[in-house]
């Protein structure tokens, strides 16, 4: 019997943008030199700078979101030194976030807590996390699960 292996999570779609980065600062500075002739070479440059530090604080964000698949029995986290697997009876609170995001809290090696956020691939009623928490509930019943973000 094959185990099936269902996507939870991915990086999103727009992350190629992160290379361009550069040309795109380099852009804003010569439009703005162009544009307005009463700011200053430094004042241009600061307000450049800041928008790029912006900018890629938020595409970094994104480029570190967990990839995660799951089965009937674990959680895998794809990370850059390799795949971990978590079992999904380790797993005592989820919480639903704003902007669709989840935080997952599970017990680690030595029964430390640790937290995962992830995005789930799809929204509402298609979404990958609903086949993710019947497959926890089959483990862990007494599951504490909170879908008010803001109640936190």
């Amino acid at each position: 019997m094959a185990i099936t292996v269902t996507p939870l999570s991915r990086r999103p779609w727009w992350l190629w943008l992160l290379p361009l980065l550069p040309g795109l600062g380099l852009w804003l500075l010569l439009v703005g030199a162009h544009h307005d002739a009463q700011l200053s070479v430094a004042a241009r440059w600061g307000w450049t700078a800041w928008l790029l530090f912006c900018i890629a604080g938020l595409l970094w964000s994104a480029a570190e979101m967990p990839i995660t698949d799951y089965d009937a029995d674990y959680l895998y986290l794809f990370k850059k030194t390799g795949t971990e697997q978590i079992p999904l009876a380790s797993f005592y609170k989820l919480q639903e976030g704003n902007r669709g995001y989840w935080y997952l809290h599970y017990y680690g090696e030595q029964r430390r807590k640790k937290k995962l956020t992830i995005r789930p691939l799809g929204k509402g009623d298609d979404s990958n996390i609903h086949g993710f928490l019947q497959a926890i509930w089959q483990h862990n019943p007494q599951l504490d699960i909170k879908y008010d973000w803001w109640l936190k």
